[in-house]
């Protein structure tokens, strides 16, 4: 092939190659920046539409006792957690619970209560995933916690 023996055109080619293959790699890291990391961030004071049998849930025991919750709910209607730095009300739709543009699901455990009142309060535990609906990226975080009249 008489096109690759001229040393000009081989660089030229060789340079188009190079340029594009940055473009390409260029192109691949933005699309991973894009991909956020969700930020979830506890909170103290409970929403008032919170009303009648709830749960609470807490990252740890230890804010479990300072009531710096990770998120609350009312039974089957709406959930409440902060996620990167704003509350956002999570509305049950069909066993799913979604907000603006997050979707978040929770996969809990009764566990046997210590408490004298065990009829009017148990207490779970599980792993919620919340999911941002636009950038696809997700957050598993486990949880302990109680459900109460």
């Amino acid at each position: 092939m008489y096109l690759f023996q001229n040393k000009t055109i081989k660089r030229k080619l060789l340079l188009f190659l190079i340029v594009l293959v940055v473009l390409i790699v260029t192109f691949m890291i933005n699309i991973s920046n894009n991909k956020k990391d969700i930020k979830i961030s506890t909170f103290i004071s409970i929403p008032s539409s919170i009303d009648g049998y709830s749960c609470y849930i807490f990252s740890s025991e230890s804010e479990k006792q300072n009531s710096e919750y990770l998120g609350v709910g009312d039974i089957g209607h709406s959930f409440f957690m902060f996620v990167d730095k704003e509350l956002r009300n999570f509305e049950n739709q069909g066993g799913i619970l979604f907000s603006d543009k997050y979707q978040l699901q929770i996969s809990k455990n009764k566990t046997p209560s210590n408490s004298l009142d065990s009829e009017e309060r148990f207490d779970i535990s599980g792993v919620l995933t919340v999911k941002n609906n636009e950038n696809g990226s997700n957050i598993n975080k486990s949880f302990i916690g109680y459900c109460a009249w």
